[in-house]
């Protein structure tokens, strides 16, 4: 599988997919995220499931995170253009990737390189590879942020980490697990702890993002409970650029008359732009 792996990056097999990331009070787009998909020329579509494990655990990681992000950063500068860019273009980054010492400069250089601005950028970084942050990766973070790029905590509540780094890191929005999500209909306890969440989110100046969203109950308990903004399958599966720019100039102007400012970062700026972890890109 390594070799093929390889040659999927030479020949730049992996591509994009695009998931919406949508507000619960307004149903303004307010982002997308970019997810990873394998275009095998002889077994079409490769699942996340079955290639991510093994990228995760190669060399090639930087080699596909860094593509994947390119590719990423020139549809969105294409959906700029044309006045159909959402406010964010987020981005998930491998634990792996962090730890180089160049993490900085390689993303300022695709930024540049590709004239996405910083202010439009989000990285997405797990909260397992959080736990016990120290001072290269504090300061790493810190200089992103100061640049403009917003920081994201993706998975919150599967890493078993202290509370007290939500305080030390610099961060802009954190992700609530889809497991919470599953549960939150039947389970009580469930919505006690997103609602915990949600809480010590606000009062620390976080912006609340939901992943896995699938019904209409959920929604509407999430945005009771105080979330800002959802993804997942209640709205379209992760979608190729393309089609994802269809189906979100469709939504917009079904929703304009709800849509919101973007001046807070949760308002769609323009008429368009695009559940499962396992889907991430990892820059």
């Amino acid at each position: 599988m390594t070799h093929l792996l390889s040659r999927a990056v030479d020949e730049h097999e992996f591509i994009a997919y695009y998931e919406p990331q949508v507000n619960l009070s307004t149903c303004a787009i307010v982002g997308v995220e970019a997810l990873v998909r394998w275009q095998d020329p002889a077994n079409g579509l490769v699942s996340p499931a079955d290639f991510l494990p093994l990228v995760d655990r190669s060399p090639l990681i930087h080699r596909v995170g860094e593509q994947v992000m390119r590719a990423t950063c020139t549809h969105y500068i294409a959906w700029e253009r044309v006045g159909i860019a959402p406010p964010r273009l987020s981005i998930n980054i491998a634990a792996r990737r962090i730890e180089q010492p160049d993490f900085t400069d390689r993303i300022e250089t695709i930024s540049a390189e590709t004239g996405s601005r910083p202010d439009c950028l989000e990285l997405e970084i797990t909260e397992s590879s959080l736990i016990d942050p120290d001072v290269p990766l504090l300061d790493r973070l810190a200089h992103l942020r100061a640049r403009g790029i917003r920081i994201a905590v993706d998975d919150f509540g599967t890493g078993y980490s202290s509370l007290a780094y939500l305080k030390r890191l610099p961060l802009d929005f954190v992700k609530i697990d889809q497991s919470f999500v599953r549960d939150i209909e039947p389970d009580p306890d469930t919505t006690s702890i997103v609602c915990a969440i949600v809480e010590m989110a606000h009062g620390l100046h976080k912006t609340v993002v939901v992943e896995g969203v699938e019904t209409a109950v959920q929604c509407e308990l999430l945005q009771n409970l105080g979330a800002s903004v959802a993804q997942g399958y209640y709205w379209p599966r992760p979608l190729p650029a393309a089609e994802s720019e269809v189906w979100c100039a469709r939504w917009a102007a079904r929703n304009a008359p709800t849509r919101a400012s973007s001046q807070s970062g949760e308002g769609m700026t323009n008429a368009s732009a695009g559940s499962s972890n396992a889907n991430s890109v990892a820059a």
